[in-house]
Formats: structure tokens, sequence, C-alpha cells
């Protein structure tokens, strides 16, 4: 039939005359290999029951992709090809999808109602189709009211599919773009109820042009200080970036951030609205740790996230750094270390001012303002007036009252209620853990710890190892008063270098002995100057 047979097919029956174009024909092919086992041999009534058994548990090749076929489908599938057949007809065409006459057009909903929903879901695409239908006053129903909008484009996933193609790219050097996201991590035992489990959540930092991640962690939020405690982190670790790109989250969007960017001078780019892709750098580094990592975590017998983060950090940098990378052919440890003459640093004693936060109260009658449920007081002239706090969000200890742009005094609360920012999340689930995954765990920590990889980029202490290094430096545990200090000071000086904070500590001791105050011990830690870990 030659060209004729590829643009359109035309079957004649005793009964009707249709047309078959390609689309139709493949979905005809489909169909058949289906029902094939059923309709090409002779089968008793058990082999029948058996073979339709099997094709309704199995999935099958469609053009939409692979789908189940129910058992309605199956049975009216063998009837049209077997009519067709009895009557002389082609099977195989029988099959095809016959157009309707009102194809294409609303049918039990009247054009005008339709338009009005159109406009609707147009106006704000995450309108559901409940709402919309509510809106409507009920005129049309949520799941007709599906149908139409798939057939009009108007659906989720057509809204998400514009069309537009996203070819592979990176920047040309390091520092030049970082991306960031939070992702859904594993489940620890609750620190404030052991008997109950909490998520935790993983904030990370990549570099577009190398992969390397400079600096990421888990923690029991998904808020703002967190996301601020990495970037700080990374920061110091990594260098500034001249742009960050992240999502349109809440977070992202935060006054506080946006103070901070300006402040370091960093650009600012946010991905459009349903447009995942423009981020499948973090997006598949995502993946890639919850393929490789997760299943180990989970089963590793880890109780605490310092736990948790020092196997992760032991994993990245042992794993994931020094793996070579299928784009750029080399690990993402070499390009990062490759472009570290073009690396704008900031001093670590900058960052505490730039990160601090900035919130406006107006002062009670009691002489007092209020934050996060301490209550800090002020000078009395204050009263009934706005001031700004400016404070650190991990250290609520302490905050600067400023009025009219001007300071006016460091102001401490008769009782501290919270110590940082509110934020909590619960669940109720823990796995077993797996001999195999705490071995492996504890293999990776140790290699990390003995190797050459602080040659790059040095260790860094969390809160609990730098605890445990100055009570051993100091020969003595801390008393309480002393822990708050020492967390003062990790809040404020963090991230911090392993080798550096032990040789300021045996120097310190040195010089002045063991039976200083810790604060004179810490002194010397701030006193050297390690600038982006340098």
């Amino acid at each position: 039939m030659g060209w004729a047979h590829r643009e359109t097919l035309v079957h004649l029956t005793q009964r009707q005359v249709f047309t078959v174009n390609e689309g139709e024909e493949k979905l005809a092919l489909c169909r058949y290999g289906v029902i094939a086992p059923l309709i090409s041999r002779q089968l008793t009534k058990r082999e029948a029951e058996q073979v339709r058994r099997e094709i309704l548990e199995g999935l099958h090749s469609f053009p939409q992709g692979y789908i189940k076929v129910s058992e309605r489908s199956l049975r009216r599938w063998v009837q049209i090809y077997r009519e067709a057949i009895k009557e002389g007809g082609n099977g195989l065409y029988a099959l095809a999808r016959q157009k309707r006459s009102d194809a294409g057009s609303p049918r039990q909903v009247h054009p005008e109602v339709l338009e009005a929903a159109a406009l609707l879901k147009k106006e704000l695409p995450s309108r559901s189709l409940k709402t919309i239908s509510a809106m409507l006053d009920g005129k049309v129903n949520p799941v007709t009211l599906g149908r139409h909008f798939r057939q009009m484009g108007l659906d989720k996933r057509s809204l998400k599919n514009t069309g537009k193609a996203y070819p592979p790219h990176e920047r040309k050097r390091r520092n030049e773009m970082w991306q960031a996201d939070f992702s859904d991590a594993v489940y620890l035992p609750d620190p404030c109820n052991p008997q109950k489990v909490r998520k935790c959540y993983l904030h990370l930092f990549i570099d577009d042009y190398s992969r390397y991640i400079p600096y990421a962690a888990f923690y029991f939020r998904e808020n703002m200080p967190v996301m601020e405690d990495c970037f700080r982190k990374a920061l110091l670790l990594g260098g500034v970036p001249s742009t960050v790109y992240w999502d349109n989250g809440s977070v992202y969007r935060a006054k506080q951030l946006q103070r901070i960017m300006a402040r370091l001078g960093v650009e600012v780019i946010f991905s459009r609205p349903f447009m995942p892709e423009g981020r499948g750098k973090v997006e598949r580094t995502f993946r890639t740790i919850k393929e490789s990592f997760y299943p180990e975590a989970r089963h590793a017998g880890i109780t605490t996230l310092a736990e948790l983060n020092e196997f992760f950090h032991a994993w990245l940098n042992e794993r994931y750094h020094k793996v070579v990378h299928s784009s750029t052919k080399q690990t993402p440890l070499q390009r990062w270390q490759g472009g570290q003459n073009q690396v704008r640093w900031i001093e670590a004693d900058k960052v505490a001012e730039i990160f601090l936060w900035e919130e406006e109260r107006t002062v009670t009658k009691g002489g007092t303002v209020k934050l996060s449920g301490n209550e800090y007081p002020v000078e009395e002239y204050l009263v009934g007036q706005k001031v700004t706090v400016i404070f650190d969000p991990f250290d609520l200890t302490s905050v600067k009252i400023h009025h009219k742009e001007q300071f006016v005094m460091t102001s401490r609360p008769d009782q501290v209620v919270q110590r940082s920012w509110k934020g909590r999340r619960e669940a109720d689930q823990h796995p077993l853990p797996l001999r195999s995954s705490q071995q492996y765990k504890n293999k990776l920590v140790a290699t990390h710890q003995q190797g050459d990889y602080k040659m790059a980029v040095a260790t860094t202490l969390d809160f609990s190892s730098l605890q445990a290094l100055v009570e051993r430096c100091l020969c003595r545990s801390l008393s309480d008063t002393e822990k708050e200090t020492l967390s003062r000071f990790f809040n404020t000086y963090a991230p911090l270098r392993g080798d550096i904070a032990r040789q300021a500590l045996e120097i310190a001791v040195s010089q002045k002995g063991l039976k200083m105050h810790i604060s004179a011990y810490l002194d010397r830690i701030k006193s050297l100057h390690h600038t982006g870990g340098q």
C-alpha cells in the first residue's frame, strides 16, 4: 500500500467504515499483544483461566508506558477481535480506538462553566480540582473537570512539562555557583524523649563546577537557623560563592537570608516553580546519597545526630569526593582543588557578625522585649517604642538592642527559656541495626580519621568532639557553666579545624597551666588565623 498505508488505513466491515492512523495502529498492536496468548491457540477452560490471570497480573507495554490491564478491558478486546474475525473483517484494526463524532468537544459541561474553570486554574496553577469545583458552586464534578483539564493541557503534569529542553551545563570555575536544598533523611531517637524518634533532614551545598560538597549535615529541623548554620560552615570551608541557586521555599525567601546575602555580596537565583530540572546536580546528589548512604545509616546502630554526621562526613570524604564523576572524568576533590587560586575567602571573626539576625519588637509595659519565649530587659525610656533586636539564632543567652539605628545595650534574660530558635518535628519508627552496616560505618570513620583527607581540607570538629578535645587537654570534665561557654564559642566560631584547635589548646596549657577558666584556653583558639581552613 506504500504511502497510503503509512498515512491512513481504511478498514471496511459489514457494520462500519473507520480510519486508522499510525498512532491508533500502534495502540491496536499493543492491545493485540495483550490478548494474543488467549486468541492465538486453542486452550481448555482451565488453561484459559491461567493465561487470563497471568495477563491481568503482569505489566504491558503501551505508548504511555507500562500499565496493568483491567479484566473489563481484556474481556472487551477479546470480544471485539473475535467478532471482527467472525464477520470477515480485520481483527487488528478493530482493536484500534474508534473516534466519536463529538470527539474534542465538551460533554455534559456547559462551555461557559468550563471556560470559567480554566481561568481559575490558569490564575493559580496549584489550585486543586475540588477547590475549583467548589468555587463554581459544584456545577462540574472534580473528576470530570480533571478530564477536561488534561485535554486542555491544564493538568499538573502538563503544567510541569513545558517541552523545554535542559541541555547539560556547568559553570566554568569553582565557586561560580553553589546549589542547595533540603532532603528528608533518616530517623533517630529523640534526644528530648528517647522513647520516641524524630526525623532528621539533610541540608547540602554543592559546587556546580566540581560537584564537590563544601559542607552538608543532618539536622532535626528544616528551618532558617539550620540553613544559616550549614551555609556559614560551607563558607568557612569552601570560600564565598558568586551565586547560590535554590528553590522557592519559604526558608530561602526569608528576609534574614536576604540580609546575609547582601552583606556577603552573593547573588541569589531562584528556580522556576514546577521546574526541578534546573537543580539537577543537587537532586542527583541527593539520589546518590539516598541509594548509597541512607541504607547503611539506618542500620548502623546510630543513636545521636553527632554520630550520624560523623559517619556521613567520613562517607562523603572517603567515598563521594574520591569517585570519578561520569561527566567531568575527574573526582570532585580533584576539580575542587584545581580552582583554589580563584576563591574569595571570608575571615572567621567576621562570620558571626554577618550571620546575626534582626527582629523588630515593641517594648512592653514591663520594660522588656520578647523573643522566642525569652524576655530581655531594656531601658525604661523605650517602653512602648519599637526597637531592633540583633541576635545569634543559635545562642539566645544575650541580644543587642538598637533604637533608631543606634546601639543601646546588650541584654540578657533573667531566665533562659529557649537557648536557640524554636522548631521541632517527631515520628515513631526506627530500624533494627545490622552488623554489616555497623562495620561499614566503623571502617569508614576510622579510615577518615587516619587518612590523608585532612591534607586537602582539614577535619572539622562537631561540638561533642570539641568538648572531648578540651576535656582531654585540660585533664578534667567541664562544669555546666563551662559547657555553656563552650557552646556559645562553638556556635560563633564553628567550623573549627581539629588540628588547629588541638595545637592552640596545647600551647595555652603549656603557658597557663590547667587551672585557668575555660575562656582563657578558647581565646587562644580565636587568636590563631585560619581563614577558610588555611
